[in-house]
């Protein structure tokens, strides 16, 4: 019983990374600009400071998760706009590729206060880390 649970459970999650591959492709676009692309431009701010500048979280969360056993620290970088908007993300370390790619979805949802320096709000970076135990 047992294997055949494991076996649903490995079939489904080939099923979920195939449809989120096949979505990727048909919607992909060309990008003009990738902010990540130079994260100099960024101010590198502790854990400390991102997060007394959090204003909205979001967990991680997928229909799979509840059929799948899974435990990993999943360490994101995020990339935050002016407006604090999380724009760009970086995985930094952990989990494998679903667990990643639902972590940086939850990431996007995130909300920051802007940072202001020299009377101007800022773009900034910060890592979070997804804690997954299930």
């Amino acid at each position: 019983m047992r294997t055949v649970r494991r076996a649903i459970d490995a079939f489904l999650f080939l099923v979920y990374v195939g449809a989120l591959a096949g979505a990727l492709v048909c919607n992909a676009q060309p990008q003009i600009s990738r902010p990540c692309d130079n994260p100099s431009s960024f101010v590198a701010v502790s854990p400390k400071t991102l997060q007394s500048h959090l204003l909205r979280t979001a967990e991680i969360s997928s229909p799979l998760l509840a059929t799948i056993a899974a435990h990993a620290d999943i360490l994101v970088r995020v990339f935050v706009d002016q407006n604090g908007s999380v724009i760009c993300t970086r995985v930094l370390n952990g989990g494998n590729s679903f667990l990643k790619s639902l972590a940086t979805q939850a990431a996007f949802k995130w909300k920051f206060r802007p940072l202001w320096l020299r009377k101007r709000p800022a773009p900034f970076q910060g890592d979070i880390v997804f804690h997954i135990d299930i």
